[in-house]
């Protein structure tokens, strides 16, 4: 409904596209999430639905690369910087990983966060 008042809201469209993101509409995900950065790639929120893509379509080397654009963007964002940490985790960079879900632990105790912050001091704790 808030698109068909604002079609132009970014906001609205990045959450469209987060829903319709699984299975065979990730491509298509993919493409519009590209196209909305190259007008507005200063857009933290749009990397990071990019990012998201990557992760459901298990690219993860385009996820922490789309992660790390919405982290340089809001480097306070705990969101981002867990998900930054989680792409590298997955990538074997555990170094990086295990400063990246500390910096997200802290975030999340001066910011809402989506994540479990009790889950990332697990899995810190599994790194070490």
């Amino acid at each position: 409904q808030l698109l068909k008042l604002t079609p132009q809201d970014l906001k609205a469209q990045d959450g469209l596209i987060d829903v319709q993101k699984s299975g065979a509409d990730a491509r298509q995900a993919e493409i519009r999430l590209q196209a909305l950065l190259a007008a507005h790639p200063e857009l933290a929120f749009l990397n990071y639905g990019l990012g998201n893509v990557y992760v459901e379509m298990e690219r993860w080397g385009e996820a922490q690369q789309a992660f790390l654009k919405a982290y340089q963007s809001d480097p306070e964002q705990p969101d981002y910087l867990f998900s930054l940490a989680v792409s590298l985790d997955y990538l074997g960079r555990t170094s990086s990983a295990r400063q990246l879900y500390r910096l997200a632990i802290d975030a999340a105790e001066r910011h809402p966060a989506r994540f479990d912050p009790q889950q990332a001091r697990k899995r810190l704790e599994n790194l070490r």
